[in-house]
């Protein structure tokens, strides 16, 4: 999972989905790190620790009989070889912005360190390997030139009817209603990221939708604080 923005929702999304359809789930991401049924929060400040932690953490899913892994990737990761000994069966590209400047220099430098775990998955021994990838971002396009099996571009307007609120909202998925619990287009678009994958994983709409429809808060995401005040507070 990569992107600037929406990778932990997406985890959180995927790993809802993945549970639904019966896998025993590892992931890793900026609020928690769980295997099977234990979860602790994430306190490191990093998205993607480094001395091998991620090699680690994946031989400890495996000896708890883990069936999927959902990691978040990003390009701090990756330009400090983070990413490296992982074959990767798929890959979520949700979106570039201008962040991270700072850290890499140029925007340019700053997509072409991201777009490292783009080959990371082209190199990955795994068969077939999925590239998902938000087509209503420009910088997706070479990520959907990647030399793997499939790549799936996903793109929320082709997704209608849909309706987004600060509450949540719904889009149309082959046919089916998906309901999304967390408010704004950007959720409606985690959702659909989501949805993407786990359906080149054969998961059918139907589990989807019900998955989601149990999601309702994502901790720190668009998360609303409701105590009784005559105001919104809303943390993010």
């Amino acid at each position: 999972m990569t992107g600037t923005k929406g990778k932990s929702s997406v985890i959180e999304m995927l790993n809802m989905i993945l549970e639904e359809a019966g896998y025993k789930t590892a992931l890793t991401n900026s609020i928690r790190f769980k295997i099977a049924e234990t979860a602790e929060r994430n306190l490191t400040r990093m998205s993607m620790p480094g001395r091998f932690f991620i090699q680690s953490f994946l031989r400890e899913a495996v000896d708890a009989g883990c069936t999927a892994a959902i990691l978040e990737m990003t390009s701090e990761g990756a330009r400090q070889h983070r990413h490296r000994f992982l074959d990767l069966d798929a890959l979520v590209f949700t979106n570039l912005a201008p962040e991270h400047i700072e850290s890499h220099g140029s925007l340019e430098a700053y997509a072409d360190a991201k777009f490292e775990l783009g080959r990371q998955l082209a190199r990955s021994r795994k068969r077939p390997r999925v590239m998902v990838a938000n087509a209503d971002d420009k910088a997706s396009g070479r990520y959907l030139l990647l030399p793997v099996e499939s790549t799936l571009p996903f793109s929320l307007s082709a997704q209608a009817p849909y309706e987004a609120t600060p509450l949540g909202g719904y889009f149309t998925f082959e046919g089916t209603k998906i309901p999304v619990h967390i408010g704004g287009e950007f959720s409606l678009k985690n959702a659909l990221a989501a949805a993407t994958l786990a359906r080149a994983l054969n998961i059918g709409a139907p589990t989807i939708a019900s998955a989601l429809d149990r999601l309702k808060v994502i901790p720190g995401r668009a998360e609303r604080i409701e105590e009784g005040q005559n105001f919104a507070v809303v943390v993010d």
